[in-house]
């Protein structure tokens, strides 16, 4: 896990080597009345401002973002997500 603060929001990455995610609407699905795989990471995208999942040679990562302390003092009009 890292994270890091960029233009007033805090970053965090999670990283899983060797996993390979191939579910393109991985988190983007309601949770159902039954656990199943994803139901946490549905929640996480209604909580958080930004979610962004990948997977590489190298593993899956998901990349979260939400406000930093300094969110209103550097956040540009129009502005969300990170470049």
């Amino acid at each position: 896990m890292q994270t890091w603060e960029q233009a007033g929001a805090l970053m965090c990455d999670f990283r899983q080597p060797e996993t390979s995610i191939s579910d393109p609407f991985l988190g983007l699905r309601p949770a159902g009345l039954d656990a199943a795989p994803g139901d946490g990471l549905w929640l996480t995208s209604q909580i958080c401002d930004w979610m962004d999942i990948r997977s590489g040679a190298d593993g899956g990562t998901i990349r979260l973002q939400v406000p930093g302390q300094r969110n209103a003092e550097t956040a540009q009009q129009g502005l969300r997500y990170p470049a």
